[in-house]
């Protein structure tokens, strides 16, 4: 599960570009959850990788 698809342009976060460099900024990014974000629609494992995918690991 992907939650965008890059096909053109450049991303910079933190002053890091790259995979790699995305993936170690997106490190200094918080979240505050308000409720617990399960998609009833969702089986449990889709709802991990959904959260998973939110602090980074998907």
């Amino acid at each position: 599960m992907r939650d965008c698809t890059i096909n053109e342009g450049d991303i910079e976060l933190f002053g890091e570009t790259g995979m790699k460099g995305l993936q170690h900024a997106r490190r200094k990014i918080g979240q505050s959850i308000e409720t617990p974000a399960l998609y009833p629609e969702l089986t449990a494992g889709e709802n991990l990788r959904v959260q998973a995918v939110n602090v980074g690991g998907g």
